[in-house]
């Protein structure tokens, strides 16, 4: 599985796929259970790009000043609402996630998220946007 740690300078994978589930865990052994878990389901999962520290939190504002005004325009705000939301908690320490899913893969990622502690879980989809909290999907 390849993890790319997102920095100041990259150019976000994040946008280039459209449907995606991104998270937030409070602690880097949340995250690489969550990883590792991953691996282990075989799911056909390949890549997770984390966002953490300063870096994470430029990447973040840089994608969602991106996205936002075609996104408001199209969806209203819930995405970049999000996004803001993810930059807030990487600014306080925490570690934001995205995996690129399909719809076979969508609710075992979202599950496996949350069985870990992930917070603000949400699968973003091609003009479909949907949060999780635990006991979902």
């Amino acid at each position: 599985m390849k993890v790319t740690y997102l920095s100041s300078e990259s150019t976000p994978n994040v946008a280039s796929f459209s449907d995606k589930v991104m998270g937030e865990f409070p602690t880097r052994e949340q995250l690489d259970a969550f990883i590792l878990s991953l691996e282990r389901q075989r799911h056909g999962v390949a890549t997770v790009d984390v966002l953490e520290g300063k870096a994470g939190e430029v990447c973040l504002n840089k994608l969602r000043k991106s996205v936002e005004g075609f996104l408001d325009a199209v969806l209203g705000d819930a995405e970049t609402e999000m996004l803001h939301a993810y930059e807030k908690a990487v600014a306080q320490g925490r570690i934001v996630f995205a995996v690129p899913v399909t719809a076979a893969t969508r609710d075992e990622v979202v599950r496996l998220a949350i069985e870990h502690g992930a917070r603000n879980v949400a699968h973003f989809g091609t003009f479909v946007n949907e949060t999780f909290e635990v006991g979902q999907p």
